[in-house]
């Protein structure tokens, strides 16, 4: 029992306090808060980390139509310039897509990828912004059996 609390834990379940016990995201409505992860204007590598398989498949891209489990993230532009989001050192294949807006439906679907040249099974997208644009980024499995660990990487070009 320890090893399973210590898992879900490290994969970014909430602590209630009341018993002591871990669970996970709730992933029981589409969007919950329109994305399961509000990243502000933060940039970097390995900028949020997990496990897919707490994720449901609430995204269905327009360009490759994976059908696995899906992270999403909704973020802002510090500034004016290139942003380039990666899924690299995640376990699993990927599809990556980015839109306009701070909620899906908001905008436009802008860029939409499947297994970059040069990181193998991993993809990425990139938008051009100016400051306090918002952003919906999506890392998609591609199928329902990809599972494992996914990270998030987002850097200025």
């Amino acid at each position: 029992m320890p090893l399973f609390l210590l898992i879900l834990a490290a994969c970014g379940g909430t602590n209630n306090g009341a018993n002591d016990t871990v669970e996970p995201p709730d992933t029981s409505v589409p969007w919950a808060e329109c994305t399961n992860f509000d990243l502000g204007s933060a940039v970097g590598d390995a900028l949020e980390t997990g496990e897919n398989i707490f994720y449901d498949s609430a995204f269905h891209d327009e360009c490759k139509e994976a059908t696995g489990h899906d992270v999403s993230f909704t973020w802002t532009a510090p500034s004016d310039g290139v942003f380039v989001a990666s899924s690299e050192g995640t376990e699993y294949d990927t599809v990556m897509m980015v839109y306009a807006g701070a909620c899906p439906g908001d905008g436009a679907l802008l860029d939409c990828n499947d297994d970059t040249e040069g990181l193998g099974a991993q993809s990425q997208v990139s938008v051009t912004a100016s400051t306090g644009d918002a952003f919906v980024w999506v890392l998609d499995a591609f199928e329902d059996a990809d599972r494992g660990t996914w990270v998030f990487n987002l850097n200025p070009e």
